[in-house]
């Protein structure tokens, strides 16, 4: 990944503004140009708002100024901390359609948001936010909870990144994502598995039958997990398989090994049971407490 564009959405709040500064430092890192977005909400154009503003023409006005005002002295004081001379923009609408045709706009290659803000203009960016910007922009989008430190240098990265994976072209792209990224981080493939009607097939057959059956799916998961780290090119990375459902697993591994960036991919409609996708990436979206990388297989 050339890294050239970067897009970072911000409500302004003081929790968003991690979000912004760990944009600033990818910037920064990889020589790219930064733009941040401020979305207005649909509600100030509805016909409510309309009528209101016709009486009160000056709300719009300062509204309008004070953000104006706010952005800029975001812009100042990134500058004065990481260096990175960031570009501004006032948008209107629904934040992710249009976080998702700004990013487009400007050929973004990484979409940064915040996980939660202080007002109701981005908040919260989770889930149903993160999932559309990304269906809509199919740009990998980087979900920040933590706010990185100005110094992290020379690369503002991850000291572990854990690469979650269901063999799919789009966890494969989350992990090639990472990679090209944050090459310094070091990183752990992540596989939670049951066997195939492991649930119905309990209290039907024997304990040794079953015991029997998870045995040869976690060797085939071991197989498919050995196979995607060489098409990762992550052969010499740690693998991990677990038992259970891939969210809740996950969110434990990460937690154990105190990950600071999950990377996963995220597909629109779930195809498979052990999938890592749907429920299970808005799971670790909104439950995970460290940042979370999104990917897909861009079009075509």
């Amino acid at each position: 990944m050339n890294l050239q564009t970067i897009l970072a959405a911000t409500d302004l709040s003081r929790p968003a503004f991690a979000a912004v500064r760990r944009a600033a430092l990818l910037a920064r890192a990889h020589d790219a140009k930064l733009e941040l977005v401020h979305v207005i909400p649909d509600s100030f154009r509805s016909n409510a708002w309309q009528e209101l503003l016709i009486a009160f023409a000056q709300v719009e006005a300062d509204l309008r100024s004070s953000v104006a005002e706010s952005l800029e002295a975001l812009v100042a004081q990134l500058e004065t901390e990481t260096g990175v001379r960031a570009n501004a923009l006032v948008a209107e609408g629904k934040a992710f359609a249009e976080i998702a045709a700004r990013s487009e706009a400007i050929h973004a290659d990484l979409i940064v948001v915040g996980a939660h803000g202080e007002n109701l203009v981005l908040t919260p960016l989770l889930g149903t936010t993160a999932h559309r910007v990304l269906r809509c922009a199919r740009k990998p989008v980087l979900l920040v909870k933590q706010t990185p430190s100005a110094e992290h240098a020379p690369m503002p990265g991850y000291e572990h990144i854990v690469a979650a994976t269901d063999f799919s072209e789009d966890s494969l792209e989350a992990a090639n994502t990472a990679q090209r990224l944050f090459p310094q981080s070091t990183i752990t493939l992540f596989h939670a598995c049951q066997a195939p009607f492991e649930a119905k097939l309990s209290g039907r057959v024997s304990e040794a039958t079953l015991t029997a059956h998870r045995a040869r799916a976690f060797k085939e998961a071991h197989q498919e997990l050995e196979s995607f780290a060489a098409a990762a090119n992550l052969s010499t990375a740690p693998r991990v398989v677990r038992h259970g459902f891939p969210g809740l697993r996950l969110r434990e591994y990460a937690a154990e090994t105190s990950a600071d960036l999950i990377a996963i991919g995220s597909e629109e409609v779930p195809r498979l049971q052990n999938a890592l996708l749907g429920s299970v990436s808005l799971d670790v979206i909104t439950q995970a407490t460290c940042d979370v990388l999104l990917a897909r297989k861009p079009a075509g």
